[in-house]
């Protein structure tokens, strides 16, 4: 790794972010679903999101 924070892996340049910020808790109820993003292309508008969908035992009977 280079001094700047970039360096090249398998010939895609790799740079350092920063830690994200995340945001406050949330009160998540049953059935919902949250949403956020994985990886993120800005130059082709393009992102691989993930999905998690909470339900209690309850909710299967």
């Amino acid at each position: 790794m280079s001094s700047s924070g970039i360096s090249n892996v398998l010939g895609y340049e790799v740079v350092n972010l920063p830690s994200p910020i995340f945001p406050p808790p949330q009160i998540i109820e049953d059935r919902d679903t949250i949403e956020f993003d994985v990886l993120v292309n800005h130059e082709a508008q393009q992102k691989v999101i993930d999905r998690l969908t909470f339900s209690s035992l309850d909710s299967y009977f």
